[in-house]
């Protein structure tokens, strides 16, 4: 198979599903697909995206996500809430919105009873900018959907997200613990590119390569952008904005804590010039408060950043060593 299909990873039914790969692989369409098969008024679908601004592209002035299907019959009826609908009988088959301005909805969940499906494209920011407690509006959306159907004996709602690779640390991926197994499939520690939490119900895939990328990769563009970002995130499923030099974890038996700030510790190694943070709380001066951080900025931070610039500088995971850096640089 040259594309991704979303319901090889669906067979394990989890009730919450993660795909991070290439763009043009099969996500979306594959997704799409899925739900257009399976949709009825019995067995509807929530469309998601990240903000508003998203959702609009995408629906407003005549778009639908589901144009892409060969033989479509479901189209968009935008209003407070936007409807897709089958062309003819307008039986209603899902919804559109955006995760940003769900509570809006709150109040209509009188009409999300049928819904069966929640697809959420793009979980993770582009440039990695997110909506104030992004994790919060995303697990506040399940519940709104999801309610107390399993109290009463039916199955969970099936959530899937779907992403290209830009920035590990997305506020989802860091806020339901997925950035540790994320890591280790990305930096080859683990050997299987899909991650499975039967406990949480939580499938995590990293596609690492897939039949069309490589297809893709001798096509004009991607041998002009060989060897840049774009490449790297659209092709070889790396994460263009995240350099994963440094990141691991350390015996911390060997480091002495230095300083705290925005949960953060650094550590001192013992016996040689080297330094290690990770979110393990240290007995040491704490500069999370505003009116100390500028003493951590100008006392701390100058030998930090030499540390820093000197590959002295080691960190537990992505998202730690993203905090830090941009705090000791600004960038």
């Amino acid at each position: 198979m040259i594309y991704y299909d979303v319901k090889e990873d669906l067979k394990e039914n989890m009730p919450f599903t993660f795909i991070l790969g290439g763009r043009g692989i099969g996500k979306t369409y594959s997704t799409l697909s899925y739900l257009a098969e399976n949709a009825s008024e019995e067995r509807q679908f929530m469309y998601l995206r990240r903000t508003q601004v998203e959702l609009d592209t995408v629906l407003k002035s005549g778009g639908n996500p589901f144009s892409v299907l060969p033989g479509n019959d479901i189209v968009v009826d935008t209003g407070q809430i936007d409807i897709f609908v089958r062309d003819g009988t307008k039986e209603v088959l899902g919804y559109g919105a955006a995760l940003s301005t769900f509570k809006k909805i709150r109040g209509l969940e009188g009409l999300l009873l049928s819904v069966k499906y929640i697809m959420l494209d793009e979980f993770i920011s582009q440039d990695g900018r997110y909506e104030k407690n992004e994790l919060g509006a995303f697990l506040n959306m399940y519940e709104t959907i999801n309610r107390n159907r399993e109290l009463n004996g039916d199955p969970p709602c099936r959530f899937i997200g779907l992403t290209n690779s830009n920035k590990a640390d997305s506020p989802i991926i860091c806020g339901l613990d997925l950035l540790t197994p994320l890591e280790a499939i990305i930096t080859g520690r683990a050997k299987k590119e899909i991650y499975i939490d039967r406990e949480k119900g939580v499938l995590l895939h990293y596609i690492r390569r897939s039949g069309i990328s490589d297809a893709k990769a001798n096509t004009a563009l991607y041998k002009l952008a060989k060897n840049t970002n774009f490449y790297d995130m659209a092709i070889a499923n790396k994460f263009a904005n995240d350099s994963w030099y440094h990141v691991g974890r350390r015996p911390i038996v060997e480091y002495k804590p230095m300083c705290s700030i925005d949960g953060m510790t650094v550590w001192r190694h013992k016996s040689r010039v080297e330094y290690y943070v990770n979110t393990t709380r240290g007995d040491c001066p704490d500069y999370s408060e505003p009116g100390v951080r500028k003493a951590f900025i100008i006392g701390r931070g100058v030998e930090l950043r030499a540390a820093l610039y000197r590959d002295r500088m080691f960190f537990s995971d992505i998202s730690v060593k993203n905090r830090i850096v941009k705090l000791l640089t600004g960038i």
